[in-house]
């Protein structure tokens, strides 16, 4: 087992999973590279060479009630909207050390939506947030002292957004969504993920067990679409409670516009983040990840045309079904929902 202080400094030990049953926080080896070919830092992880170990939880609590957060940036997203695109993209820029999707943060976010219903986790709430604080603050680590980490959560994690941003005065944060239509065409289009949608739709409708508009919704009668619809709308709310409460330090960007104008949303992301960037690096960021394959899966060829045309496809299948759905959206959000799902002045590129 490495020594404390090399486990607060270096991100060569990842906090994998929490077991609350043994009480311990799990770390694996990691490097730049099996960061880098890890489009998800959860069971589909490629770890380092090197043997895992664990830390004592009522340590990382402990450690977490005085843990001091260096600067970092978040990448929060609504699912299926090129999220994984952009963060290959940004992991090409220099002195920007991209996580996706932590697993553990994913946890603690559970862990928290959990307390109160009959299905609590066996973790007390004077604990949560050191230990929170702990794994996201072994988060933002990087491998130089000129790094800043990048890190792309879950779209699970919505419930700690605010907690997230609340964590250090200087963390920027983007919010890549897609509109209704496109989201709905993805996610309809396989059962897996409409099974998805009603697991996230519980979730989500958890943490907002205190709104009035969402008081009466019960996802185990909800058709497939309407659970769908229900996710995109409370994260696009979400979205739009984040941006009232740090207007300068978070803006959007549709996800689509990473396929369609990569150069600028990649030039429009990093001028956000106080990130230096030329336009002769941004070209060639975009024609190597252009070149590597789909996002998620790099061997796999994919791109923007067979996106295009898969999307055309689906939205002709599912037609009807998208047809309520955007019916539905706009009387349940009062009509921003078609609209303005967030401030036009707030979406990059400008």
């Amino acid at each position: 087992m490495p020594e404390l202080e090399q486990i607060l400094a270096d991100p060569a030990w990842y906090p994998e999973q929490i077991d609350l049953k043994r009480r311990v926080l799990r770390f694996c080896p990691m490097n730049l590279q099996t960061y880098g070919q890890s489009a998800f830092l959860d069971h589909r992880i490629i770890r380092g060479a090197g043997h895992a170990f664990e830390l004592p939880l009522d340590t990382a609590v402990a450690i977490g009630r005085t843990i001091t957060y260096r600067r970092g940036h978040f990448v929060f997203h609504s699912a299926f909207c090129c999220s994984t695109l952009l963060s290959r993209y940004l992991e090409r820029v220099d002195r920007l050390l991209v996580l996706r999707e932590p697993h553990s943060l994913y946890e603690a976010g559970s862990i928290l939506r959990f307390y109160g219903t009959p299905l609590e986790f066996p973790f007390s709430r004077e604990d949560w947030r050191p230990l929170f604080r702990f794994i996201s603050a072994l988060l933002t680590r990087t491998f130089s002292s000129s790094q800043i980490s990048a890190i792309k959560p879950t779209d699970g994690c919505s419930n700690l957004m605010a907690e997230l941003m609340a964590t250090h005065p200087d963390h920027l944060a983007v919010l890549v969504f897609v509109g209704l239509e496109r989201f709905l065409a993805s996610v309809l289009r396989t059962n897996e993920r409409r099974e998805w949608a009603r697991i996230r739709v519980r979730e989500l409708l958890l943490d907002r067990r205190g709104d009035p508009w969402t008081r009466n919704m019960e996802p185990s009668s909800m058709e497939d679409w309407r659970a769908a619809t229900l996710v995109w709308l409370l994260h696009m709310d979400s979205f739009r409670k984040l941006l009232a409460a740090y207007p300068c330090r978070v803006r959007c960007v549709n996800g689509q516009m990473a396929v369609e104008r990569p150069r600028e949303t990649l030039k429009a992301i990093c001028t956000h983040f106080g990130t230096k960037i030329s336009l002769e690096q941004v070209t060639s960021i975009v024609d190597t990840v252009s070149c590597s394959g789909h996002a998620k899966a790099p061997a796999t060829c994919f791109d923007g045309q067979s996106r295009d045309l898969t999307y055309a496809k689906f939205r002709r299948e599912h037609a009807p079904e998208i047809a309520s759905a955007l019916r539905w959206a706009d009387q349940v959000s009062n009509g921003w929902a078609s609209t303005a799902p967030v401030p036009q002045e707030s979406i990059l590129p400008p």
